[in-house]
């Protein structure tokens, strides 16, 4: 069996209109990859959106050169020939076209020995894997509604901002009391038999200011805390990591074992949550998650992204002996009709997949119409004195 080519769709207006819970995320576009092969099986993956989208629809293109007349169960080694391929190694969006490829070759690989690919991550671990829905609203009231619409959707675990999303124009004071006010609002309204996580979503720059909102928060028990402060500072997440008693959630931003394991040798984290259409994909993420697990740390796969991504995660939930909890939305109708046997939770857990591969497929006549070259760029925003602010 040969990879013939690779095929990549992004995906205008399948999300739906609805902002996520930080309104920086905008409406993404959806980037879904396609592998051929010369006996008629292909297989399917999910870029991760990072915007502009036309970077990773360009690295797709690159590493379809590498592949052609391979074999796709070569999956060590493909992926090995894309990464090393780069020399200098791949960035955001080089890494999210990479990982949307290796998880294309995980369903060739499933589809050829008629498996779920679960099956061939080391077999079923646990019965069914929980998942967590984000829930937006500036004022406690909103929030609470939101929390109020995941209940009646079963689920028993939400994400949200501690802070509301015009905290960068509050005097800091005054963000703190906003924060602690939606917290004692939701809790005095839901109790704590509903786990609440929060994400600060690497947009605050000060390690002191982040351990004031973790000391404001403190009281009313948040499952973890994600992305307190920027990532690209190892040292400082470490340090801060020691002064928290809330568990400390981050790798959505990391790439690779190499990053993943610096902050585990520095200490770094908690909770990890890789988002496995950037880190590099099935077989990265399962390894980080093995050394993770070596060293007594859970994980939390971040996945912000569509059907196919989350299907892809839960599998790796399922065979994955650390994991706690997946982040996933709720599939909008257009979704529901492009991916065809679209992952939904009941009660606040996915059930196992069934069939090869990852047991869904592309509505490609369906698809087709939401195929576009208007590519998403993230928002930007900026502090009262016109300064570039972290999003």
């Amino acid at each position: 069996m040969k990879i013939t080519h690779i095929e990549c769709y992004v995906l205008k207006g399948a999300r739906g209109t609805v902002k996520g819970f930080h309104s920086s995320t905008g409406v993404r576009n959806t980037i879904l990859v396609k592998t051929f092969t010369d006996n008629d099986i292909y297989g399917i993956g999910e870029a991760f959106c990072v915007g502009p989208d036309s970077a990773t629809l360009h690295w797709v293109k690159y590493f379809e050169e590498q592949l052609i007349g391979q074999d796709p169960r070569r999956i060590e080694y493909l992926w090995a020939r894309m990464y090393q391929g780069a020399r200098i190694p791949p960035g955001s969006s080089g890494m999210a076209a990479l990982s949307a490829i290796e998880m294309t070759l995980w369903d060739i690989l499933g589809k050829s020995v008629n498996s779920p690919v679960y099956e061939l991550l080391g077999g079923q671990f646990r019965d069914r894997v929980r998942g967590y829905d984000g829930a937006g609203g500036d004022s406690p009231e909103q929030l609470c509604e939101a929390i109020q619409k995941a209940i009646e959707r079963g689920l028993t675990a939400i994400k949200t901002s501690p802070l509301p999303s015009n905290f960068r124009s509050l005097l800091w004071n005054d963000a703190l009391a906003a924060a602690e006010e939606r917290m004692k609002i939701v809790r005095e309204k839901f109790g704590y038999s509903f786990d609440i996580a929060l994400d600060t979503h690497a947009a605050i720059f000060e390690p002191s200011k982040t351990l004031e909102i973790e000391e404001t928060v403190r009281p009313y028990k948040p499952l973890f805390i994600e992305d307190p402060i920027r990532m690209e500072n190892y040292q400082a997440m470490a340090d801060l990591r020691k002064k928290f008693h809330v568990p400390l959630a981050t790798g959505e931003c990391t790439f690779t074992k190499w990053q993943t394991g610096q902050l585990i040798s520095l200490k770094a984290v908690d909770i990890f949550n890789p988002d496995i259409c950037l880190v590099g994909g099935m077989l990265e993420l399962k390894k980080i998650a093995a050394n993770a697990e070596g060293n007594d740390l859970s994980i939390a796969p971040h996945n912000p992204m569509g059907p196919v991504a989350t299907m892809v995660n839960i599998h790796f939930a399922f065979s994955t002996p650390n994991f706690v909890i997946l982040e996933h939305r709720g599939p909008t109708d257009i979704e529901k009709n492009i991916v065809i046997n679209t992952p939904e939770t009941k009660e606040g857990y996915f059930s196992l997949p069934q069939g090869a591969g990852w047991g869904i497929d592309l509505n490609m006549e369906f698809l087709k119409d939401y195929i576009s070259n208007d590519y998403w760029h993230r928002e930007e925003y900026f502090l009262e004195d016109g300064t570039p602010a972290h999003i």
